[in-house]
Formats: C-alpha cells, structure tokens, sequence
C-alpha cells in the first residue's frame, strides 16, 4: 500500500483514485453523532444554538462571526495514518480579502495543547501548513509553497491530508502545496470555525496501514 501511495504521489495522481471501497463517509449528520464542538480557548464558553448544521443537500455550513466565536469541530476517533478528503468553500462577501478557517489533523483532542492546520483562507493566504507543535513552537509553511491553486471565494476547493508516520502532506485541488514531519504520531482531525461563512462537503477518511 505505501508502495502504491508513493508512485501515485510521484505521478501527481490523489489518493482518492484508489479503490473506492477504502474510503469511510465521516461527513456528519444532523446529530453531529461523532464530532463534538470544542473552543479554541479552554476558558470560553460554546455559544448556543451552534453555529454548525448541515443543510438539506447534506453539506455542512459553519455560519460564522465573531459572536459565534473560535471552535475546533473535532472528529472524536484519534487517528494515526490516514488520508483526509474535505472539499470546501466560503460564501463570498464583496470586498472581503482575508476569510478564515482550516482542516486540523493530528490535534490535542483540546485543540490547544498542539495543534496542525492546512490553512483555509483567501487565495492569498491559503494551501499551506500552519502549527503549533508540542514544544509551543509556531512554524508557517506559507512561504515554502511551490505554487497557489486554492480557487477564489464562493468556488469548492479540495483538500487532500496525507499522514504517514512522521510526513504529512497537503494536496490542494491535486496539486501538492505544502508538506512537514509533525512530531505527534496520532491525533484529531477536524474542521475550524473561525468567523466566517464556510461550507463543507464529501468529507471522508482512509486510514492507512
């Protein structure tokens, strides 16, 4: 199996080409049975009713703002190595440049202790790595990017997460982007709300041997 993700990576090809039948639909439903909200700061409190639900075409919507507040959405499985699908985008707002959010994988189940982002922004400012590892070090991968294909505000995008022992990997829209060797082995994926309208769909995992 690493043999065959090895050649596919080399040959530009996602992993989401491999036989179907690998991939598990974690996509949450209206019961959110399997994902719990967590703050991003311990002291707040979750705002209620939560700012996630999933709308009747079954797409998750995250309808943030300030006052709904900073939550990490997290897939309450630790996962060690795996390949995480999420396919995104943001509702756009004319003359809004900035736009937050991102896709967490390998995370304290906290979401603060140590946490691993593939950054969701603005095509200006996403497609890349950014973390906190356990030593409270903060590293930004954003200036060794190779190229830039996240699409515009209001377009899907696709991410891709590759986590084998220590390497893990970002595929945006098939494209490597962004890659390190996180110092965590197992952790929580998950979805951040950080102010900002966003949209989720066809999210799913295939773990690795």
């Amino acid at each position: 199996m690493r043999l065959l993700l090895s050649v596919l990576f080399a040959w530009g090809l996602t992993v989401s080409e491999l036989p179907a039948a690998d991939w598990v639909t974690i996509q949450p439903d209206a019961s959110f049975k399997g994902w719990t909200r967590v703050p991003i700061k311990p002291t707040e409190e979750l705002v209620s009713p939560s700012q996630w639900r999933v709308a009747s075409d079954d797409n998750l919507i995250c309808d943030g703002s300030r006052q709904r507040g900073h939550e990490f959405l997290r897939y309450d499985r630790e996962l060690a190595n795996f390949v995480y699908h999420v396919e995104w985008r943001f509702t756009k707002i004319e003359g809004e440049t900035k736009y937050n959010s991102a896709v967490f994988v390998r995370t304290t189940a906290d979401g603060n202790t140590a946490w691993y982002q593939a950054q969701i922004s603005g095509p200006s400012n996403a497609g890349y790595f950014f973390y906190v590892d356990t030593s409270g070090k903060r590293t930004s991968l954003k200036s060794e990017m190779p190229s830039n294909p996240v699409k515009e505000p209001g377009e899907w995008n696709t991410y891709e997460i590759r986590a084998e022992d220590p390497k893990v990997t970002l595929l945006v829209n098939g494209v490597e982007t962004s890659h390190f060797y996180c110092d965590r082995l197992k952790g929580y994926a998950g979805l951040e709300a950080e102010y900002y309208r966003i949209e989720f769909r066809n999210i799913r995992l295939k773990e690795l041997p």
